[in-house]
């Protein structure tokens, strides 16, 4: 609950922002980004308590509703801030009153708001431009339309299937590594004809699968090693030393039962920490081998002791001779994928909804990478391509307009040629009709606000 609050909190705020002044692209797409690792984290979060047990499953739902309602608010962001800014810049007072009665109606209400905002008054409400801002506005708050009425319908499966973005060349070297890795360890096993050398490989792959999600492979194995020589001493403490010198189970289960509950609370401390209070339980548990009765043979403990230390030598070495790609490579095939997925959905009937969940399931890949040059292009990517999706997925859905936006632009698009493409967007918004002419503004404000961040250098 207090995560859900959270995130309704920094999406209203950031929904504020857009509203209000100016703001630096860079500080708008940060801002932007933070709040799309936030709700993807509460969603898979959501995903995980829905398999226990004491989940209320209405609630549960409601708060899966409103994670996916304010994701799509999310990609019409951009859209918001360029054409608020346009609005403040030749609307004079009555944009500016407008604007800040929105604001102060988003602070009075519950977020996302039941009721619909104010409409525009005066000026605003006689041009075309400050009525399909308050319509966008409402396409994305969801206040209305089939997505809000229809949920099932607008509910994608981020994490399964066509909707989620995988990374297939980093797939093929994790698979190499892990084969490698057993490979090395089940040979150790069957040359030493050790008995309890199946432990080596167990944890062999629990080390590759950490290492597949850790961007800092080298980080990793120092906390995993840490984490296993803190392991060994603590399960020899409890194993040769409480456990044998009782015969009852609760003083055995109250010398275990602290171990356990400081591990456990220093796993949410950070991610570093999680990783290394992870494996230092596991260690323990395996380590100690809890069985009826438990066995206290010290060569047994020794040789699995060995075993959880040569598992992370091994695993080093295979990911230092099978090197995880650097993030800047990564960055790229993402921004590659990307770029020809909305290459073919420009081709294609407009549906807006399976592109918005592949690309914020690529998004929360990145959320561990440290920022860089790479990244900071790689969510412009992913901000723009969602907001042309949605104009053009807005303008047949609500007007049975269909955008054209061919080969050139969308190629244009892709390598940041912003000028030929602003060109493009104003030529058809002055050639178009009624219907069409405030998608084709829309488009424009947003490729002009893109624009003028990267001349001035924001």
């Amino acid at each position: 609950m207090q995560a859900a609050e959270s995130n309704r909190r920094g999406t209203r705020e950031l929904l504020r922002s857009c509203l209000l002044g100016y703001m630096p692209e860079r500080a708008l797409l940060a801002g932007w980004y933070a709040r799309v690792n936030a709700l993807m984290n509460a969603r898979l979060l959501g995903i995980n308590d829905a398999r226990s047990l004491l989940t209320d499953v209405a609630q549960g739902e409601r708060e899966n509703l409103l994670i996916h309602r304010q994701l799509r608010l999310a990609s019409g962001f951009l859209s918001l801030k360029a054409m608020s800014l346009r609005l403040l810049q030749g609307g004079g007072a009555d944009a500016i009153g407008y604007l800040g009665a929105l604001a102060a109606w988003l602070d009075e209400d519950a977020f996302p708001p039941d009721a619909a905002p104010p409409r525009p008054t005066g000026a605003m409400a006689s041009s075309s431009a400050g009525n399909h801002f308050y319509s966008t506005l409402l396409g994305c708050l969801e206040a209305t339309g089939s997505q809000a009425a229809e949920p099932t319908t607008a509910v994608g499966h981020v994490f399964a299937g066509p909707r989620v973005y995988r990374d297939r060349h980093e797939m093929r070297l994790n698979a190499a590594r892990t084969f490698c890795s057993l490979l090395i360890g089940v040979f150790f096993w069957l040359g030493t004809d050790w008995d309890m050398g199946y432990i080596l490989a167990v944890l062999i792959g629990i080390s590759c699968a950490l290492g597949a999600h850790y961007p800092m492979v080298n980080r990793l194995v120092l906390m995993v090693l840490a984490a296993v020589a803190l392991a060994v001493p603590t399960a020899y403490a409890l194993l040769f030393g409480v456990f044998i010198s009782t015969s009852e189970l609760p003083p055995a289960m109250l010398a275990l039962s602290p171990v356990l509950l400081v591990a456990g609370a220093g796993k949410s401390l950070s991610t570093t920490a999680f990783i290394f209070f992870h494996v230092f339980i596991l260690g323990v548990i395996f380590l100690i081998n809890f069985a009826n009765p438990i066995s206290y043979d010290f060569s047994r403990y020794a040789n699995m002791a060995v075993a959880a230390v040569f598992s992370v030598i091994i695993v080093a070495l295979v990911f230092y001779f099978i090197p995880q790609s650097a993030d800047r490579s990564k960055l790229r095939r993402m921004s590659r994928a990307i770029a020809a997925r909305f290459t073919r959905d420009m081709a294609r009937p407009p549906l807006h909804a399976p592109f918005e969940d592949y690309v914020y399931s690529a998004i929360f890949l990145t959320r561990n990478m440290p920022r860089c040059m790479e990244k900071q292009r790689f969510i412009r990517l992913c901000c723009l391509t969602l907001a042309v999706s949605r104009v053009r997925y807005l303008a047949w859905r609500q007007s049975a307009v269909a955008l054209p936006f061919p080969s050139f632009f969308v190629a244009a698009l892709i390598r940041e040629d912003y000028p030929a493409c602003l060109a493009w967007a104003m030529r058809n918004r002055e050639e178009s009709d009624e219907a069409a002419w405030g998608y084709w503004w829309e488009t424009e404000t947003v490729l002009r606000y893109l624009l003028d961040g990267r001349v001035t250098g924001i």
